[in-house]
């Protein structure tokens, strides 16, 4: 495509379908463009004409890079429009791949229900076109989708169907961490619950002692009271020595340890209910903190892919030094290959489509600095 001198065209029709064709290279590449220039054109030319699949492509394409441009409303018309000619031309694939996205720009706008209730009909679509691969990677995102909606209880009880009906080791890979993630997101929820009761129980007893104590000045319920929260200050510091010590039970190589907490979840999730489960959950959370806080950790796995990928992160900080902070983490774990769930894991970061952004940033940021190596960081960045 980049050998065709686009001037070089010079009727209507062959410049929309160069447009048209040059959109679906991007696009199968996985260049993420913002500027509508090449898919207005072929919009502008098939909206008028009575080719579906040709229309169809077009207002697809056309909603990618406005979805892009962050332009969600007019991203998702160009996408109906899309769908209902894939629609009459019974297109399961195409109708599968333009709900899906229209799941992606409801999630962006944080339309958490929407994006839902379009994710299971592309899983449909796909089921209907005998596309196993792209169904099962449907139903991960399905069950993400539950997720940030904090529907928690659904999305971990897809995320095991999948894994049982499924022997694709990427899949199921993706389905461990993310049920990682939702273990300590629901313990965070149940601890921040108990909390509350407890302040709230806490805040009746009070004031029950004050009122106990003007009329009777009763001393006896203050040492109650006060030996009750030096007790919960002694459980407190008893959890965080035991954390303390359980440190040193995982690995210290980065790889290492991801790889500890993937196993750490599929055990967990054969385990029947029990102390052996708890103790399994306990490590999960533990190790999840420990990656995330350890500076030694990154450094390491910084030195790691400067050694074997050619000196990668220091030619990115002399190159691009607008990328850093964390944003360097984050790029970082993308060159080492690991996936929106486990980056999204290890970085607490809020949804996979803020990763999905980052990526896209990155991206950006690498071309518009001109940088020397940028045709190796673009195609280290794709590498997942």
């Amino acid at each position: 495509m980049n050998g065709i001198e686009p001037a070089s065209l010079k009727s209507r029709r062959d410049k929309a379908y160069y447009a048209l064709l040059m959109s679906a290279a991007l696009d199968k590449n996985y260049i993420d463009i913002a500027s509508d220039s090449l898919t207005r054109q072929a919009v502008d030319y098939y909206s008028t004409r009575r080719n579906k699949r040709y229309r169809m492509l077009a207002w697809y394409y056309h909603g990618l890079v406005l979805m892009n441009a962050m332009s969600y409303s007019s991203s998702i018309v160009a996408l109906e429009r899309a769908e209902k000619d894939a629609a009459a031309l019974h297109d399961d694939f195409y109708s599968g791949l333009i709900l899906r996205n229209k799941a992606k720009v409801f999630n962006m706008t944080n339309n958490n229900p929407e994006a839902i209730a379009c994710q299971r009909r592309a899983v449909e679509h796909y089921e209907k076109a005998g596309k196993d691969s792209y169904k099962s990677f449907a139903e991960v995102d399905l069950a993400i989708h539950y997720t940030n909606n904090k529907d928690y209880d659904m999305a971990d009880s897809l995320f095991s169907a999948i894994r049982r009906n499924n022997d694709n080791p990427v899949i199921i890979r993706h389905c461990n961490l993310r049920q990682a993630g939702i273990l300590v997101e629901t313990e965070k929820i149940r601890s921040m619950r108990a909390r509350s009761l407890f302040g709230t129980v806490l805040g009746i007893l009070l004031v029950s002692m004050l009122m106990l104590g003007a009329v009777s000045r009763s001393r006896k319920k203050d040492s109650q009271l006060q030996e009750q929260m030096a007790q919960l200050a002694l459980k407190e510091r008893e959890l965080e020595r035991i954390t303390q010590e359980n440190a040193h039970l995982v690995g210290s190589l980065f790889s290492e340890k991801i790889d500890h907490l993937d196993k750490l979840a599929e055990s967990y999730f054969r385990l029947e209910s029990g102390k052996e489960k708890e103790l399994a959950f306990k490590q999960i959370k533990q190790l999840v903190a420990t990656i995330r806080n350890d500076d030694d950790l990154f450094s390491s796995l910084e030195k790691d892919l400067d050694r074997y990928c050619d000196n990668i992160m220091s030619k990115l900080r002399e190159q691009v030094p607008r990328i850093k902070g964390e944003n360097l983490r984050t790029i970082m774990l993308f060159f080492a290959g690991y996936s929106y769930e486990t980056v999204q894991l290890i970085l607490n970061k809020v949804s996979i489509e803020s990763l999905r952004m980052a990526r896209s940033r990155f991206r950006k940021e690498i071309k518009e600095a001109d940088a020397a190596d940028a045709d190796f960081f673009l195609s280290m960045l794709e590498m997942k």
